[in-house]
């Protein structure tokens, strides 16, 4: 037994060894902290902010939409892997024209999964804002079918730009993935200042 978990721990030893010469898993694994960090920083941040201009009621409002946001992407997020390997496997193999063809394929069913949500949030602000978040006053409806629009706008966008950071991911540059997110979480500030 004890030769077992010494030739274990050579292994992890040596795929570390490895791992760590290797610049652009480096680049990847300090980039995906990097990522969650300021995620987590940027939340600390938006949450009292949010509370200060919306009031507890619309921040409520705020919180399910974001729920239903993040819901709507499991709907989508097993084809994530699937797609992932497809264009891996065309990266590795120097196939460019499948690559292209399956990256199109795949975007255009992301961004139509993207678009039928958005429809549908249009519908249910259009049509039972009044229902959904009974209890407001007209502001607050008004703020919710608001957000609820601009977060359809957001699904579509971020579907598209979900295949993008999987492609780049499938050519083995997720250090480049992790700035493209991190670039957008950066962006937030902005928009929101414009926003509020």
């Amino acid at each position: 037994m004890a030769l077992r978990t010494n030739k274990t721990n050579s292994s992890v030893a040596e795929l570390l060894k490895h791992a760590l010469r290797h610049r652009g898993y480096t680049g990847a694994l300090s980039s995906s902290y990097l990522v969650m960090a300021t995620s987590i920083l940027v939340q600390i941040v938006l949450v009292p902010l949010y509370l200060k201009k919306f009031g507890e009621y619309q921040f409520g409002i705020l919180m399910v939409i974001l729920s239903l946001v993040n819901f709507a992407v499991i709907g989508i997020a097993w084809m994530s892997g699937g797609a992932l390997r497809m264009l891996g496997e065309y990266a590795g193999l120097g196939d460019v024209v499948g690559f292209r063809r399956s990256y199109g394929v795949i975007k255009t069913i992301y961004v139509i999964y993207g678009s039928i949500l958005a429809l549908i949030i249009a519908l249910a602000a259009s049509t039972g804002d009044k229902i959904i978040f009974s209890g407001g006053t007209t502001a607050d409806i008004d703020a919710a079918r608001t957000t609820l629009l601009l977060s359809g706008t957001y699904l579509v966008l971020f579907f598209a730009a979900a295949i993008d950071r999987i492609a780049l991911t499938a050519r083995k540059r997720q250090g480049a993935t992790n700035i493209a997110q991190l670039a957008g979480i950066a962006a937030l500030p902005q928009v929101l200042r414009h926003i509020c």
